[in-house]
């Protein structure tokens, strides 16, 4: 087997509730861009979140959110290494939302995508804050 390549950037999406995230990652664990999207606003009438309105939202808010955070990134998607997404536990059509933005975009690239468990990455989120 031939030795996998370090990753040095990952672009990161994260969608399993009513915010838009997308950030990208140096190997280090230096955020060098992100941008977000919140939904709040948008749900205030139902009380909470509905989860069909916030994965038509993520859907329709996605594209420009990852556009801002490689922007805020000064890289282009030609020097990320690697694509995250949130894969659960979260809300189903949030969940797909990023899943299918992240998939086509894998796709149109050829970048290796990393499903990421919501509660790993809160989990392990300290290892990051104490270097």
């Amino acid at each position: 087997a031939s030795p996998r390549k370090p990753l040095k950037y990952v672009l990161g999406i994260e969608s399993s509730a009513d915010d838009t995230g997308v950030a990208i990652v140096k190997s280090d664990g230096t955020i060098v861009g992100e941008a977000h999207n919140s939904q709040l606003e948008d749900h205030k009438e139902y009380g909470g979140i509905f989860p069909s309105v916030a994965g038509e939202l993520h859907r329709a808010r996605l594209p420009g959110v990852y556009e801002e955070a490689l922007n805020d990134s000064g890289l282009s998607i030609e020097e990320i290494d690697a694509l995250a997404v949130t894969v659960g536990p979260g809300l189903a059509p949030c969940l797909s939302a990023g899943l299918d933005f992240a998939a086509d975009l894998a796709r149109k690239t050829g970048k290796p995508l990393i499903p990421v468990h919501h509660m790993h990455a809160h989990a392990l989120t300290p290892r990051l804050m104490t270097k």
